[in-house]
């Protein structure tokens, strides 16, 4: 019998240290700020509110908006009208979530802030603040997804999957797959598009072990702060489910002949699956 786990989506990664928060990158654009953009962002209140180790799904940072709209107003009291209040709004706003934001390439946020800051107008300042926080979200998203793959890559290698390859589409979707001493594979595939989703699928099992080590792994990704809004468990009737799975399959139907050290016959191996899906 195998299972499948629908996460309705993965809303956080938790970690002990995330590699280039968008912290650092911030407060080096605020030291070179002129004093007055930097005092008006100390008089707007603005304060990381997430702590740092915990990194928001990329859809979660739609309240990017919402709080650029909130620190506009309150600039208007402490900035003279101008390129200065945009400016002002929009450090605010990142210096708001800076802790939950990652960034893989912090010199192009760096340069995307400079030209924030060096803005002369009302309209330039917008046009760059628009292209920044594009820039930001673009990053924090590769970022979130290759978090979640080295999640995923350590918790499979902690059930006995140590043999590992993770690869990268051009559409962005990364493949995360690994294989056991006996042959097995655990095969993640993990999309990002409005939500980033996870659809697992472990591969030649055909003792009654398979529930055992996917209850192992899930508690695995837990352990690594993998949190999604819900989780449902139901069986999958031995079908592979995802497409380098389903062509794996078929791959391993050669008659009688043994593919993995658990099979006694030519059955392909029952899959598991889990799915984090939007």
């Amino acid at each position: 019998m195998s299972q499948n786990s629908d996460y309705a989506w993965v809303t956080a990664v938790q970690a002990q240290t995330f590699q280039n928060l968008l912290g650092p990158v911030i407060a080096q654009a605020l030291a070179g700020a002129p004093i007055e953009v930097a005092a008006g962002v100390r008089s707007c209140g603005a304060a990381s509110r997430s702590a740092e180790g915990v990194a928001l799904a990329p859809s979660a940072l739609k309240t990017i908006q919402t709080d650029y709209k909130g620190f506009t107003e309150a600039a208007a009291a402490h900035v003279v009208a101008g390129a200065g209040q945009v400016k002002v709004a929009a450090l605010a706003t990142l210096v708001s979530n800076a802790g939950a934001i990652m960034v893989s390439a912090p010199e192009r946020v760096t340069e995307a802030l400079g030209r924030v800051i060096a803005a002369g107008t009302v309209r330039e300042a917008k046009r760059e603040v628009r292209e920044c926080f594009a820039e930001i979200r673009s990053q924090h998203q590769h970022m979130f997804v290759t978090n979640v793959a080295e999640a995923v890559k350590a918790s499979a290698a902690a059930v006995g999957f140590a043999q590992a390859e993770v690869t990268r589409a051009e559409d962005g979707q990364v493949r995360v797959v690994t294989t056991n001493p006996r042959g097995q594979n655990l095969i993640a595939e993990i999309g990002s598009g409005r939500e980033v989703d996870i659809r697992a699928e472990l591969l030649g099992f055909t003792d009654g072990s398979c529930a055992a080590v996917m209850k192992a792994f899930n508690d695995e990704m837990a352990s690594r702060g993998i949190k999604a809004a819900s989780l449902e468990v139901r069986p999958t009737h031995g079908l592979a489910l995802t497409p380098f799975a389903k062509t794996l399959s078929k791959t391993r139907r050669k008659g009688s002949r043994r593919v993995f050290a658990d099979q006694p016959s030519s059955e392909l191996a029952v899959p598991e699956t889990i799915t984090i899906k939007r």
